[in-house]
């Protein structure tokens, strides 16, 4: 086995490389891979973020949103619009309007 100088001040052998900062990076690769996938709950890191969290889970529905809810729907506005204006999930604001026999606009 011959033994070669690499260019990144390591050696070299049969080709392949044993520069230090390569060996580095391979270990940083392999490790970084097992610890990305505990990370989020098992989810890795590239899985995007949930579009929108809201922090009033299972809240009950007040009277004033109700009214406002009946005053947004009747404007026209859409689903998303009307959840992102009373800080609601869109199922939420969608199944508060059933309940209410309200009709929300589709976009187009």
């Amino acid at each position: 086995m011959s033994l070669v100088l690499c260019g990144r001040g390591g050696l070299q052998t049969a080709g392949m490389p044993l520069c230090v900062e390569s060996v580095l990076q391979r270990l940083k690769r392999a490790f970084a891979f097992r610890r990305r996938k505990r990370v989020n709950g098992g989810r890795s890191k590239e899985t995007p973020p949930m579009a929108e969290k809201f922090e009033r889970h299972r809240q009950a529905w007040t009277t004033d949103e109700i009214q406002k809810l009946h005053l947004l729907a009747t404007k026209g506005m859409s689903l998303k619009a009307i959840s992102k204006a009373m800080t609601r999930s869109e199922e939420s604001v969608q199944a508060r309007a059933k309940v209410d026999k309200l009709k929300i606009a589709k976009m187009r």
